[in-house]
């Protein structure tokens, strides 16, 4: 551990971030069992057991289509990755993230009723990128509509995250 402040540390802080929003919940919690209180290892012990359904923040349940769900959750553990060579560029980051929401809004749109079609993203397949860091669901590459971000979803994302419009080095 370098304890240099790096991009791929800006990326593990992003992870958690997302894990906050997620779960719904501090990364430390005093009051809750011993094995709860960290966030981070809590997450990741109840995904790698199967168990990630009881970190979702309730307020998110039924609002969000639970495979787009697991995609959210799915880049904040590539984020959350101990080796900062293995978490992934922050551009890939972003991109998953549009990714993850094109889904969930097309889901939406569409009322679940995506069928059973192969969606792939205009830059690559996102699979590849996150697939390095931990084993994604086939969900996506098992379902066929090329999907892409219109003006009005980059608006609402860069809205949401001003930051994102400028992505040359701080």
């Amino acid at each position: 551990m370098s304890l240099w402040l790096t991009q791929k540390s800006d990326v593990y802080s992003l992870g958690v971030v997302l894990l906050e929003v997620l779960c719904g919940r501090s990364p430390i919690e005093t009051k809750v069992d011993k094995h709860k209180q960290f966030l981070v290892t809590w997450f990741r012990n109840c995904y790698h057991d199967g168990n990630v359904d009881q970190t979702v923040d309730p307020a998110l349940k039924g609002t969000i289509d639970p495979k787009r769900l697991k995609k959210f959750l799915e880049i904040a553990l590539s984020c959350l990755n101990d080796q900062g060579k293995q978490r992934p560029m922050m551009s890939d980051v972003v991109e998953g993230l549009e990714y993850a929401l094109n889904l969930q809004q097309r889901y939406k749109k569409n009322k679940g009723e995506i069928g059973l079609t192969k969606i792939e993203d205009h830059h690559g397949d996102f699979n590849d990128k996150f697939g390095k860091v931990l084993s994604m669901s086939a969900s996506s590459s098992t379902s066929m509509a090329t999907t892409t971000c219109s003006e009005e979803e980059q608006a609402l994302v860069h809205g949401m995250f001003p930051e994102l419009r400028n992505q040359r080095p701080r």
